[in-house]
């Protein structure tokens, strides 16, 4: 953990010294800074995992926060967690901020009670993206465990026993499922046909929860999308994506199809020869695979992030044509990104605002509309789709050459 820092944003270090104090007495590489841009410096080095923010309100951290991920591209921003630490008449806005997920945690450090919940707290967080600290012996534990009563000694041991045990199978199906992918690219290169066990496929990926096995993870994400490569221009002729126009009244039932059922335009159509900017948020790799593909079939510049909260800075720094969001982002709701659009000031307060989904739900459907969004479309995203998206909102449909 040599290289691990923490950046602690604070112009005020006197209010945060026994914070500052608990912090240091544990990690090494801790560093204070006084600027949006110095959090930005730091994190683009790499080795920032955790950024802790205090301010003299809670909406003022957020917005430092959110300036310095603005001043960071994607390919320079690495894993990291925000913590704001916050006053205890603050605690209620941080809570409702970690429930959207657009903060990891927060610490109530004005005043700080229980002076070892930060370490607790940076502990989790970086178990959480693989790291962790060693803290008590492995000896220490198991002189713990043999000052129990024998009773409770034996539940206590043999439900180790068995985590280990879960946790070794686990790892064995995510070896066979590699391997299976490692056979379908194969066949695929000889031209034969594939067969997978998808069923497989997305209930070992669906599992993979702990970031400790996040390498493994990735190199299956990567290896399914090597496999989309060869079939992603099927995904988007077949299936047309169903959409739902989110603007009708509250009490209106909701229409299917709308989209769906609209005349498609020519490509040659469009009047105007400007180049659509659009972005993409899906934390779903095969999926935003696909969608950022079928975008790609005209002539547009695509920005993509995997993140709300990246997305959200990327809102406040550029203006886009078009914004297509999943709800369901691993760090918070999609649906509070575009909320949060239309309750700030943000160039794209009137850029058409679409939620991606892989549900048809209608309470979901009407808070997507009460909470801003222009559309409603099930995925994945289809080449018919777009040109009619397109069409709705005049953005410029343009053949590429």
């Amino acid at each position: 953990m040599a290289n691990i820092k923490f950046i602690i944003y604070c112009k005020d270090t006197e209010a945060e010294s026994l914070l500052i104090e608990t912090l240091t007495g544990v990690y090494k590489n801790i560093v204070i800074v006084s600027s949006p841009s110095d959090i930005a410096m730091h994190l683009k080095e790499g080795f920032a995992k955790i950024v802790l923010v205090s301010s003299e309100n809670f909406k003022h951290s957020l917005a430092i926060y959110y300036h310095a991920l603005s001043l960071i591209s994607d390919d320079d921003l690495p894993e990291h967690a925000f913590v704001p630490l916050v006053s205890r008449r603050d605690e209620k806005l941080a809570w409702d901020a970690f429930k959207a997920g657009f903060a990891d945690d927060y610490i109530v450090s004005r005043p700080l009670y229980e002076t070892h919940r930060p370490i607790m707290i940076c502990d989790h967080l970086l178990k959480e993206m693989g790291m962790t600290r060693k803290t008590a012996k492995p000896e220490m534990i198991q002189d713990q465990i043999d000052d129990m009563p024998e009773k409770i000694k034996d539940i206590v041991q043999k439900g180790i026993v068995r985590k280990e045990n879960l946790k070794s199978e686990f790892k064995q199906t995510i070896k066979t499922v590699s391997q299976a992918l490692d056979n379908a690219a194969e066949k695929i290169q000889a031209n034969q046909d594939v067969k997978l066990d998808m069923e497989q496929l997305k209930s070992t990926l669906a599992a993979i929860r702990s970031d400790e096995i996040r390498p493994i993870l990735l190199q299956l994400q990567d290896k399914a999308i090597s496999l989309l490569e060869h079939i992603v221009s099927d995904i988007s002729s077949t299936n047309a994506t169903e959409a739902l126009p989110v603007s009708e009244k509250e009490n209106a039932e909701p229409k299917f199809n709308n989209l769906h059922n609209a005349p498609i335009p020519s490509p040659s159509e469009t009047k105007t020869p400007q180049i659509p900017k659009i972005l993409v948020v899906d934390d779903d790799a095969i999926s935003l695979s696909v969608s950022v593909k079928t975008l790609q079939m005209f002539l547009a510049k695509v920005d993509t992030t995997s993140s709300g909260r990246r997305a959200l800075a990327s809102l406040n720094a550029e203006e886009y044509d078009l914004v297509l969001i999943d709800i369901h982002l691993n760090d918070c709701n999609g649906l509070f990104v575009i909320d949060q659009i239309r309750n700030s000031e943000n160039k794209n307060t009137n850029t058409p605002k679409v939620v991606l989904t892989s549900n048809r739900d209608k309470q979901s459907i009407k808070t997507a509309s009460e909470m801003g969004a222009s559309e409603y479309l099930i995925k994945p995203l289809t080449r018919d789709t777009i040109i009619k998206l397109y069409k709705k909102y005049d953005i410029s449909l343009l053949k590429k050459k």
